[in-house]
């Protein structure tokens, strides 16, 4: 008699409805599929392997790896989203993991890490049609079924066109990790310069500050020009990156970041920072490399854990106080300076000051 295949050898197949014109009335159909096949494996011992493959290019491609109960082994990766009726598709799979039957692994209650991550398109180069191919291909919202991820602790959207995300993700309060970022660089060279005519993350929820379990933050590349004040209010925050971002100014409430440690703002239209950036007492990693921020406000110098500061170019002014800080290990300038001439440059002897300061520092120890 033939050995039955363990939970983590089944490959599950189901047949998408065929052509680009598919009714509603099929799409739902192809969902109730979906959810038999799900039914079915209702036994599916933990860290299981289950992979669901829709067998039409123009629908999806899921895969569901390490489906466990456990919120620290529970994943699920959406590998692809095609472009025919993609957001819907997504709704429709959230959906069905959400109301898994109780026996079933694929419990969205119990799901850990959650991966909604889009790209589609290889190569160096692309024609307009590869282009909007692509665009097609890409999520547009974020399905407010994720809320009932209660126990969720990792959600992933690179590289998407998500321009606004609901609401209703502050409900996730178990969350740890959030990334909404955009490889600009990767698009650009394959695609050329049309992404940068594409609006990406404008906004944040306004209760983003519910996540009160948030560590890391990630929106790199993306078209956020103000940041809520209730940012200040993600108490367990330690890595916050705003790269790449038309970022015009950061709220009073950013000192309330005490827990921070890495804060990327490089490559944004900041010209100022707020005085209460001094209440990151716990930052070691500055970055405001290519902004146009033109003075350091004296509070710089309340930062007694800073280890490493990237300047920009724009920069006319350092403050005294920046030497008040005997953790400061390296300091990094876009500009280049005479620094044979130190009398000559303020900004320069200040900087001199500081690295000898470090020197003598590194010296003694």
């Amino acid at each position: 008699m033939a050995k039955k295949k363990t939970a983590k050898q089944k490959t599950v197949k189901a047949k998408a409805a065929a052509g680009p014109t598919q009714s509603a009335r099929a799409a739902k159909q192809q969902a109730a599929k979906i959810r038999r096949l799900l039914d079915n494996e209702s036994t599916v011992d933990l860290g299981c392997e289950l992979l669901i493959t829709l067998a039409d290019p123009a629908v999806y491609e899921a895969s569901l790896k390490g489906c466990g109960v456990d919120a620290e082994s529970g994943r699920l990766e959406v590998s692809r989203l095609f472009r025919h009726n993609q957001e819907w598709r997504t709704r429709a799979l959230i959906r069905i993991l959400g109301t898994a039957p109780e026996g079933c692994s694929l419990r969205g209650a119990d799901l850990g890490q959650l991966d909604l991550s889009s790209v589609q398109g290889q190569g160096s180069s692309g024609t307009s049609s590869q282009l909007g191919d692509v665009y097609d291909s890409l999520l547009v919202s974020l399905p407010e079924e994720v809320a009932g991820f209660t126990n969720l602790k990792r959600l992933s959207i690179d590289n998407t066109l998500i321009r606004k995300l609901p609401g209703s993700l502050a409900e996730l309060t178990n969350l740890e990790y959030l990334s909404v970022a955009f490889d600009n660089t990767y698009f650009s060279l394959a695609y050329g310069s049309g992404w940068d005519a594409r609006a990406f993350l404008t906004t944040l929820p306004r209760r983003i500050g519910q996540l009160k379990n948030l560590m890391e933050l990630k929106l790199s590349s993306n078209s956020i020009k103000t940041i809520p004040k209730g940012i200040g209010d993600l108490a367990s925050l330690r890595e916050l990156d705003l790269s790449g971002n038309p970022l015009q100014a950061l709220p009073e409430s950013f000192g309330n970041l005490s827990k921070l440690e890495t804060l990327d703002l490089s490559n944004t239209s900041l010209k100022t920072l707020p005085d209460s950036i001094g209440g990151l007492v716990s930052l070691q990693s500055l970055n405001l490399s290519n902004t146009s921020v033109q003075h350091l406000p004296s509070a710089i110098g309340q930062l007694e854990s800073l280890k490493t500061l990237h300047l920009p170019e724009t920069i006319e002014e350092v403050p005294k106080e920046l030497g008040h800080i005997t953790s400061l290990s390296r300091i990094e300038m876009d500009a280049s300076y005479d620094w044979n001439e130190e009398g000559s440059d303020p900004v320069a002897r200040v900087i001199l000051g500081l690295c000898r300061q470090i020197l003598a520092t590194e010296q003694r120890r």
